[in-house]
C-alpha cells in the first residue's frame, strides 16, 4: 500500500499481476482513517492514495474543488503505471469524478462512494448559499471550525471522540485507525490534531455547485453508490448517473459506512470491479 509519498516495505513497487486503486478519502478523515477498507482490498488491488487531500501547497481547496481533481491526476501521473481504478468516498467521490471527467485515460473506471452531490435545483441552492455566507449552516462547516484539536494523551483524544455522532458506528479499532491517521505527539507533550480545519471548512464551503453542467458524458465506466442515510437526495444520484451513464445503487446505511462497515464496502468494491459477488 502507497500512501502520500511512503512507499510501504512489502510494496516498494506496484506488483505487475494487480491493478492498481486509487483511493480518495472524505473531508476531513485522512487516508490512514481506512486501513481496515485497505484491509479487504490489498490482495487483490495495489492500493495508492493522497493521505491528506487538499493540504498540498501546491493544490489548495478552491470552489468547486478543481484543485482537488488536479491534485488527483498529478498523483496518478506520478505514482501509478497505468489506469487506475479510481475510487473515492464523500469528497473524493467528487474529487474522482472530476479528475476522471477531465483526464479519462487516467482511469479504467471510477466508483463514487456517496458523494456530497448536488443538481438541477440543489446546485442553484449551493450557488445562492455561497453568495450569501449560508455554507456553514448547510453543511458541517459550522460546527467543524470549533472543533478541539489537542488533547492531553492518545486516550484522552480516543474518550473524546469514541462517544461523538460522527464516529457513531464505527470499531473500536476504527476510532484508533482515525488518530493514528490524524493526529501527531508534539513537542508540548500533548496530542494535535494535523488535519487542517481551516481546510476542512473550506472544503465544505466550496463543494461544487457546477456539476450541473457537466453534460458531455463521462468516458469511463463508473458506479455511483448512493448510502441510504448518507448525504445525497436520490434524484440528484440518479440525474448525474442517468447523463453520464453510470451504474447506480442504492446501498443501506449510513455516509461513514466505508468506515463503520468496511469488510462490507471492501466486498462491494470488489464486486463492482470483478463482477464477482462475495455472497
Amino acid at each position: 500500500m502507497r500512501i502520500g509519498h511512503t512507499a510501504y516495505p512489502h510494496q516498494l513497487k506496484l506488483m505487475p499481476n494487480k491493478p492498481t486503486l486509487l483511493f480518495a478519502h472524505a473531508n476531513g478523515f485522512p487516508a490512514g482513517s481506512y486501513k481496515q477498507l485497505f484491509a479487504q482490498l490489498e490482495d487483490d488491488f495495489n492500493i495508492i492514495a493522497i493521505d491528506k487531500l487538499g493540504h498540498n501547497p501546491a493544490y489548495p481547496i478552491n470552489n468547486n474543488w478543481s484543485n482537488v481533481a488536479d491534485e488527483l491526476i498529478n498523483y496518478i501521473e506520478q505514482h501509478a503505471d497505468g489506469p487506475v481504478i479510481g475510487v473515492g468516498h464523500s469528497m473524493g467521490g467528487m474529487a474522482t469524478f472530476l479528475a476522471a471527467y477531465q483526464r479519462p485515460e487516467l482511469f479504467s473506471q471510477i466508483i463514487m462512494l456517496d458523494p456530497p452531490l448536488a443538481m438541477s435545483y440543489g446546485s442553484l441552492a449551493f450557488y445562492l448559499a455561497k453568495k450569501t455566507g449560508y455554507m456553514d449552516k448547510m453543511t458541517p462547516a459550522g460546527k467543524t471550525q470549533y472543533r478541539k484539536t489537542q488533547w492531553d494523551n492518545r486516550q484522552a483524544c480516543f474518550d473524546n471522540l469514541a462517544p461523538k455522532g460522527l464516529f457513531n458506528g464505527f470499531s473500536e479499532q476504527g476510532v484508533w485507525d482515525y488518530i493514528d491517521a490524524a493526529t501527531e505527539q508534539r513537542a508540548d507533550g500533548k496530542l494535535h490534531l494535523h488535519y487542517s480545519v481551516d481546510a476542512e471548512c473550506t472544503a465544505f464551503r466550496t463543494v461544487p455547485d457546477n456539476m450541473e453542467f457537466k453534460r458531455k458524458p463521462l468516458a469511463v465506466p463508473g458506479t455511483l453508490i448512493r448510502f441510504s442515510d448518507g448525504v445525497i437526495r436520490p434524484y440528484f444520484a440518479q440525474r448525474l448517473a442517468k447523463l453520464h451513464k453510470m451504474e447506480y445503487r442504492t446501498v443501506a446505511g449510513g455516509h461513514m459506512l466505508p468506515l463503520q462497515e468496511p469488510d462490507g464496502v471492501g466486498a462491494l468494491i470488489k464486486e463492482i470491479v470483478f463482477g464477482v459477488s462475495s455472497a
